[in-house]
């Protein structure tokens, strides 16, 4: 859901938006200028209204006022989250940051700082598999109500970002 309460849906199929005329979800790829056969996933609202849309060919950014879309064919602010041309699992915004999984990546990006840090979590010995499968799938991505970011991890449980050191 949006800052006007429009709620967004991403699927197979496209981007969705509820008209809540006809309570219909109607394809929205089009209107905001995503290629027709791209698949979308979570959609992130953030503090400007802002779309923050997880995708198979990585992050975009649908700017609703401007009526402009954001990734790595037209990125005038150089955003490096716009570089990572993986699948994109989760999106989460909160204020100054954004967290994005990738399978067994989760990127954080600090937009005061401009900059992004990839995060993997090595599996556990027991578990220990091919050498590009070494590393934790990453479940989920969530914000706690205090700012605190937790990350799911199916063979391990939950990792907690410290601030101050910078990691999890």
């Amino acid at each position: 859901e949006d800052k006007q309460g429009v709620i967004w849906i991403g699927g197979h199929g496209g981007c969705y938006r509820l008209n809540e005329i006809t309570n219909q979800f109607e394809k929205y790829h089009d209107k905001i200028g995503l290629p027709k056969n791209l698949n979308t996933g979570f959609i992130a609202a953030d503090e400007e209204n802002n779309l923050w849309l997880a995708t198979r060919e990585g992050v975009k950014l649908y700017n609703q006022k401007e009526k402009k879309l954001y990734g790595k064919d037209f990125n005038p602010f150089h955003n490096p989250l716009f570089d990572i041309k993986e699948g994109v699992g989760m999106i989460l915004r909160n204020h100054d940051e954004i967290c994005v999984t990738f399978n067994r990546v989760i990127y954080r990006y600090d937009f005061s700082t401009n900059i992004l840090k990839a995060f993997t979590f090595d599996l556990l010995p027991s578990k220990k598999m091919a050498a590009k499968l070494q590393k934790e799938v990453v479940g989920g991505v969530y914000h706690l109500k205090d700012g605190t970011i937790v990350v799911s991890l199916p063979n391990r449980g939950l990792a907690f970002y410290h601030p101050e050191t910078g990691n999890f």
